[in-house]
């Protein structure tokens, strides 16, 4: 069995600033206690599951069950990496230190 890499993907996830958390379509990511917020399809239950947080990259890695797009089965020996990369708008900072006046 060939070990593959899957073509990078790009998603925007939503930042919580009262529970310091990222809302994204993977799940609820929670970087400072290194875990995720998943919704089990089989359950429909939410799981939370642990990360691990490599201190030199600041990349997520999730160890976990992932479908295999090319057998289309579920195997425990995937792992998935989320670099997160924070990406703030220009205005809404510039309005946010300026008082919510808009900066000219």
């Amino acid at each position: 069995k060939k070990d593959y890499l899957s073509p990078v993907e790009i998603s925007k996830g939503l930042f919580d600033n009262n529970e310091n958390t990222i809302c994204t379509k993977y799940g609820t990511l929670d970087p400072f206690h290194e875990s995720i917020t998943i919704l089990d399809p089989k359950t429909n239950r939410n799981e939370t599951k642990r990360m691990i947080l490599d201190g030199e990259s600041g990349e997520l890695i999730y160890f976990g069950e992932f479908l295999n797009p090319k057998t289309n089965k579920v195997e425990s020996n995937t792992a998935r990496v989320l670099a997160i990369d924070f990406n703030y708008a220009e205005d809404a900072v510039k309005s946010s230190l300026d008082g919510g006046k808009a900066a000219k």
